[in-house]
């Protein structure tokens, strides 16, 4: 993939040095996970993939991503990943893919 084609599909470009790297925040919205809080933080409602689900398998898929962080490193052309596991890295890798 090259860098118009990521930004593209909701990347954002970071360098610095010898490192060119394409990021992508909201993995809850990659992931299909919608979420509605009240002001205290916690769940009033929930969505996974546009379909109702209930508050306490919302938090346990939140709990699954939260902190995750993705990107796409140019210089090795290799998808790359922290605090998340390799499944569910999968997923939005293919999810960014079928974007392009």
């Amino acid at each position: 993939m090259d860098t118009k084609q990521l930004i593209d599909a909701g990347g954002s470009e970071w360098e610095s040095g010898d490192q060119h790297r394409i990021y992508f925040n909201g993995i809850e919205k990659l992931y299909g996970l919608e979420i509605a809080a009240y002001n205290s933080g916690n769940i009033r409602s929930a969505k996974l993939n546009g379909s109702p689900i209930s508050n306490s398998v919302a938090r346990w898929h939140l709990d699954k991503i939260q902190g995750a962080k993705l990107w796409y490193d140019m210089p090795t052309q290799k998808w790359q990943w922290q605090r998340m596991t390799d499944d569910t890295a999968a997923k939005l890798i293919a999810t960014i893919e079928e974007e392009r």
